[in-house]
């Protein structure tokens, strides 16, 4: 009698998925790991146990949807319920290719919005301490549209940094669940934008802790100041 060699379809097939989504991005040997949740919200939170004391209250988490302001709003001490549990509004996978790259579709307003996202870091070589400087690659398009019903001239995303409060893991009924150490939610300084000469695209937070790069779109300078909200560490764009 032949027995197949269990590999990873196989396996895949004696445990169902966890019932709300989520997906670590990182790089081969690295000490950190980027979380993904479902809907696309990112959560960045290098201290994690005593190994990692060096970098305690460096974390943050941040929600990026499709002009969806008005579900952010209030959030400064509660975790609102579209964080705790996946609704299957968004659609999720993994591009093919050599690159790992996932993917997040977003529908709003007759259009399919897709956040692509690949951890990297400079170089795209292997690690050389372990903490190597990680950066999470985000790109942001519409992928498709529906004709049929009114469109917007234009459209665009906002973006939210807050503080995390939210944690993970493997219960099969709370695999997402809020972290109330951490109380209210605002990041804990306050948010303010400096663009960096070197790079007219980029702009660096919270004294350098935070560093965004904004490739593709142009984003006049005067705009940063007005991005940021500094009473619920909001930043918005579009």
């Amino acid at each position: 009698m032949t027995v197949q060699e269990t590999d990873f379809q196989i396996a895949s097939g004696w445990w169902p998925d966890l019932p709300n989504i989520y997906t670590t991005l990182g790089w081969k040997d690295h000490l950190f790991r980027f979380t993904v949740l479902w809907n696309g919200t990112v959560l960045a939170i290098p201290h994690l146990n005593r190994r990692t004391e060096a970098w305690a209250g460096q974390e943050a988490q941040i929600a990026i949807a499709p002009h969806a302001t008005e579900q952010f709003l209030g959030l400064d001490s509660t975790t609102a319920p579209y964080l705790l549990h996946d609704d299957n509004l968004c659609n999720q996978g993994w591009e093919s290719g050599p690159a790992p790259v996932l993917w997040t579709d977003i529908p709003k307003d007759a259009l399919v919005h897709r956040l692509r996202m690949f951890a990297h870091i400079p170089g795209g070589q292997a690690v050389a301490a372990g903490d190597d400087p990680l950066f999470v690659w985000v790109r942001l398009s519409v992928r498709d549209t529906c004709p049929a019903l009114p469109l917007e001239d234009a459209t665009g995303f906002s973006l939210v940094i807050q503080k995390p409060h939210l944690l993970t893991s493997m219960n099969t009924h709370r695999n997402v669940v809020p972290n109330r150490e951490n109380g209210r939610h605002v990041y804990p300084s306050a948010l303010s934008g400096q663009q960096k000469q070197d790079f007219p695209h980029a702009f660096t937070l919270d004294g350098g802790s935070l560093f965004l790069v904004f490739s593709g779109f142009r984003l006049p300078r005067h705009e940063v100041g007005a991005m940021i909200h500094r009473d619920t560490a909001r930043l918005l764009f579009g």
